[in-house]
Parts: C-alpha cells; structure tokens; sequence
C-alpha cells in the first residue's frame, strides 16, 4: 500500500494523467534497467543492489523535478526486496518485462 501511494505522488509530480499506466511504466523501467547485465546466475544480493542503484537513479529524477526523492526511492527498494523471489526467475532469463510486472500485480 506505501508503494502505491509512493507511486501516485510520483504521477502526481510528473503530472501524467493515468496514473495506472504510471505505475505501469514505472515497473517496466526498473524491470528493463536490472535485467540488462543479469545471467541465470547473477546472484540476488547483485540484482538487490543493481536495483537501488536504478531506485536511487529514479530519486533524483523526482528531486530534478523538484518532489522529495525519498518517496520514490524507499518503496522502489521494499518492492523490489519483497517481490525478489516472485520475479528472480524472470529477471534472470531476460522475460519480457511486461509479464514480470504483469506477474507482481502492478501492470
């Protein structure tokens, strides 16, 4: 629930009328980013880590705009970090990102 009133803010800021779409949009993104240099191996604490680097990217997207970037990165990580394991497999074989968030609920 935090990660989505997290995400609403981010609509809210970037100004975006759908705000399904956004969150859409925002899963797929981060999806994309961590997938780029995973193998079927690549352990959990590296894509972990890879994503908030990506979360913390996504901050200071929102600080450019002048929002808070804490209310984007935080429940970027605790999305991620909680989802790990739903989504590991996929992320890992370079699924189509679209299914993956499709997968957690978000798109």
């Amino acid at each position: 629930m935090k990660l989505l009133a997290a995400l609403l803010l981010v609509c809210c800021l970037t100004a975006s009328s759908n705000a399904t779409s956004n969150f859409c949009n925002f899963c797929l993104r981060l999806i994309k980013e961590v997938q780029v240099g995973a193998h079927r191996f690549s352990k959990k604490e590296t894509l972990i880590q890879k994503a908030e680097g990506i979360c913390e990217k996504f901050g200071q997207e929102i600080d450019a705009l002048g929002g808070e970037s804490t209310l984007v990165e935080v429940p970027c990580i605790t999305m991620f970090v909680n989802k790990f394991d739903t989504m590991a497999y996929e992320i890992r074989t370079h699924a189509d990102p679209m299914m993956v968030c499709q997968k957690i609920r978000i798109c």
